[in-house]
């Protein structure tokens, strides 16, 4: 037993341990390890003048020497001159000093020295004469920041300054193309606006000729600069974006300006302006495509279905049929299957505008009559009172005005109604001085006017101011434009040009022509007003509404079937038949109305 204790005490490892900043060893007893020191962060140590990168025993502590690492302040400069010799930048870098000293520990078998901030070391700093010595030695040309170079040398903070800059080149401008027009569709969201018509959702774009359709503005050098050596630096060469003219497009004003030839579509593709004159609607015109507006000629393949509108300043063919739409052409207008509701206009850039017109020359004749009927009155004997002797023209032709031409204010009430909807002075010159004239005679036919009418000159004056304004409105439809339509039910069609009827049947119609209407088949109720002529295969009907017809007093009227019932008006003589008449035409002379065979 005495044994067994004398052992556990002599075995005993050595062990290291610092003591007021010096290390110091207890060996080993009896059959213990030796002591170990580990290599230490901050530290440098050497064991037999062998620096400690691993574990090591220690022998002897006078074996072991220790020194604590210590990192030295560092005030530090660089000018760079940049890549492209346009700057010259000073940079500057300080670093700290830090001093540590050894920590204390206890006595254990394998130390590894621990160490602790003893103070911190300031930088010095940089001397500026000395920068400026070797920034000599560049050979730099210019105005050197000079406070700068001392606000970057004396803070003791790492900078990167630019003390010296050359002039840059002033950049050139690029030619380019500015667009006027819109190439592309323009779609509507409902983010655009607080409430949309889905039927003008999408705007196609299009142009009238001489429209502007992009300007070219040329380019223009730079300016050169200099770099920090003195040296010139040339601008780069600007790029010149010009645009070429393609179908219907026209360079003028030394090739700067593009106006369109022809009105159509603008497209640009490759820098190559042209002008597309027909729009191909390859489906139905429904809600989907949205109403059509566009300056050129349009083609659908398809219908038109309802509530929709085309307005087209030329030409309109739809392959397919129409139902309750609007059609508004500058030109000719085809409906190759069915018409049925709706509106189609051919020529005028505006609906009502023909029918205004055919409203005064139907007018005219009957303010003719009301005349001639005023002066009977006046020299009548039988007829004559005094209080029409004694009262103006006015009260007369008030009077004869509400007992014998009823229509006549109803007119005057419905033409300047058309007249005045729309923004038609937008298209036609001078438009606003025909409506204020027009104006000026209708007061006179409507409400308590005609009492305003001192004498029945005043009332011949208005007449043929009325015919003056026929012909101002005549000169807007100096391009005659067709309808031709295969079927025609419950529709209006006004054109300045003919109206034809293909197909076998018109229903309830209301047709104006400014020159001759002539329908194939039969033309059942509604109303048919032309300049010219009318001719149809078949008039009137049975148990039917009235179909009535009008033409100017040198015009006529002629079918090969005529029924009872048909109100045919030739200029101021109107007719109405009650027999059948085959092969028939109907003139006037001489304010009656007589027929004639076809010729």
């Amino acid at each position: 037993m005495d044994d067994s204790r004398n052992l556990l005490v002599v075995d005993k490892p050595g062990m290291l341990g610092i003591v007021e900043g010096r290390l110091q060893m207890q060996e080993p007893q009896g059959k213990g390890a030796w002591p170990v020191i580990l290599p230490s962060d901050g530290v440098s140590i050497f064991y037999k003048k062998q620096r400690v990168t691993r574990p090591t025993v220690v022998e002897r502590v006078s074996d072991v020497s220790i020194s604590v690492d210590m990192k030295q302040p560092k005030s530090e400069y660089a000018i760079v001159v940049s890549p492209d010799k346009m700057e010259v930048s000073l940079q500057t870098s300080f670093t700290w000093g830090m001093e540590y000293q050894i920590c204390d520990s206890q006595f254990v078998h394998k130390l590894r020295l621990k160490t602790k901030l003893l103070r911190a070391i300031p930088p010095q700093a940089i001397d500026v004469e000395i920068v400026l010595g070797e920034l000599e030695q560049y050979k730099v040309r210019g105005d050197i920041r000079h406070h700068e170079i001392v606000k970057a040398c004396q803070e003791l903070k790492n900078a990167d300054v630019v003390i010296l800059q050359g002039v840059p080149a002033k950049p050139p401008i690029d030619g380019r193309i500015e667009m006027v027009c819109e190439s592309c569709p323009q779609i509507f969201t409902d983010l655009d606006r607080d409430r949309i018509d889905h039927r003008n959702r999408r705007v196609i774009p299009s142009v009238d000729v001489g429209d502007v359709l992009a300007y070219w503005h040329p380019p223009q050098l730079g300016i050169p600069g200099k770099n920090v050596y003195g040296e010139i630096v040339e601008p780069p060469a600007p790029r010149s974006s010009t645009f070429r003219a393609g179908r219907g497009v026209r360079l003028i004003n030394e090739g700067r300006i593009a106006v369109a030839e022809r009105p159509g579509r603008p497209f640009l593709k490759k820098n190559t302006l042209s002008v597309e004159p027909r729009m191909t609607i390859q489906q139905d015109v429904d809600m989907s495509v949205g109403n059509i507006r566009f300056k050129g000629d349009v083609i659908v393949l398809g219908n038109v279905c309802e509530s929709m509108k085309i307005e087209a300043g030329g030409m309109v063919d739809v392959r397919g049929s129409v139902y309750h739409a609007d059609i508004i052409s500058g030109s000719h207008v085809t409906i190759n299957r069915k018409l049925i509701g709706g509106h189609v206009s051919a020529g005028a850039q505006h609906p009502g505008l023909a029918k205004s017109l055919a409203l005064l020359r139907q007018v005219i004749p009957d303010i003719h009559k009301l005349i001639s009927a005023c002066r009977q009155l006046r020299t009548h004997p039988k007829l004559a009172s005094r209080d029409l002797h004694h009262n103006s023209d006015g009260h007369l032709i008030k009077l004869v005005l509400e007992m014998h031409f009823a229509p006549v204010p109803k007119v005057f009430e419905k033409v300047m109604r058309l007249l005045t909807t729309g923004n038609w002075e937008e298209q036609f010159d001078n438009f606003n001085a025909i409506v204020a004239d027009f104006q000026s005679v209708s007061k006179h036919f409507m409400g308590s006017g005609p009492l305003e009418i001192q004498s029945l000159e005043q009332l011949e004056k208005d007449c043929s101011q009325l015919q003056g304004l026929v012909v101002r409105l005549e000169e807007y439809f100096d391009n005659p434009a067709n309808i031709t339509v295969n079927y025609c039910q419950n529709a209006k069609l006004e054109a300045t040009g003919d109206i034809s009827v293909t197909g076998s049947l018109i229903y309830d119609c209301d047709l104006v022509s400014e020159n001759k209407i002539h329908i194939a088949g039969e033309c059942r109720s509604g109303s048919c007003t032309a300049k010219s002529s009318i001719y149809a295969g078949s008039v009137g009907s049975r148990g039917m509404g009235i179909t009535h017809l009008v033409v100017p007093e040198d015009g006529s009227i002629s079918a090969q079937t005529f029924h009872p019932g048909v109100r045919i008006q030739i200029g101021a003589s109107q007719k109405i038949t009650t027999n059948v008449y085959h092969n028939k035409t109907f003139c006037a002379a001489d304010g009656t109305v007589f027929t004639m065979a076809i010729q």
